[in-house]
């Protein structure tokens, strides 16, 4: 979706009957960014996979999922910290799901902090494919010299727009001068509403995990599964 194109649902819906100079390009994004963290907290909207080499040569069984680990890579490269949620799912190289904090699983891994998990017993096995849900990238304001945003791709589905617009007002009643209290209720709630059909409705997302392409390098190679518009 481009951004300009919200912009502009946002100034002609919910921001109408308020001050265009006061809710500018750059005020606006921010709401839109802070929609988008809502969002992704309520649907997994981007999930990716981690490739962890697991160092049977070494006392090590615990591997953080994050740009300090040398041992995990996300398409050969650190993991960008700040987009990595939580775990959803691992596999191991034989692409078979493995257990996660199962006591009864000789071979279960354990997630022993939101973003590390301790692999204790996992015969025959070099790698691990660990599938996470990723925090939004937020929208960064560039000038185009007319104190206007410089127009982009921003990664929210159309079926969320409603949402995105209603989350807007909400936020926009709040700021202005003395607060709107009542205004800014009524758009949280056409918010949660419009999150909560969404969801009924089964929209946003058909599946949770990506789905296995194919078996490279000795290693998992997942198809990467942002989501379905």
């Amino acid at each position: 979706m481009k951004l300009s194109f919200l912009l502009e649902q946002a100034r002609n819906s919910e921001l109408f009957s308020l001050s265009n100079n006061k809710f500018t390009d750059q005020v606006i994004i921010s709401y839109i960014n802070l929609a988008m963290i809502e969002l992704y907290n309520r649907f997994d909207l981007a999930t990716e996979e981690a490739i962890v080499t697991l160092r049977s040569n070494i006392p090590k069984t615990v591997y953080t999922l994050a740009s300090t680990d040398p041992d995990v890579k996300v398409k050969g490269k650190p993991i960008v910290d700040h987009t990595f949620k939580t775990i959803i799912a691992v596999f191991n190289n034989k692409g078979i799901q493995v257990s996660l904090n199962d006591p009864t699983d000789p071979y279960s891994i354990y997630t022993v902090s939101y973003n590390q998990i301790q692999v204790p017993l996992l015969k025959d096995n070099n790698y691990l494919s660990v599938i996470y849900s990723c925090n939004p990238e937020p929208i960064v304001y560039q000038d185009d010299g007319n104190d206007h945003a410089v127009d982009q791709e921003i990664r929210i589905p159309t079926q969320l727009i409603e949402a995105v617009l209603h989350y807007i007002g909400y936020r926009a009643y709040l700021a202005i001068d003395g607060g709107n209290q009542s205004k800014a209720d009524m758009y949280y709630k056409y918010f949660l509403s419009a999150c909560n059909q969404a969801d009924m409705l089964g929209t946003v997302l058909s599946e949770t995990l990506p789905a296995i392409d194919v078996v490279k390098r000795g290693y998992l190679w997942w198809e990467e599964v942002v989501f379905k518009v």
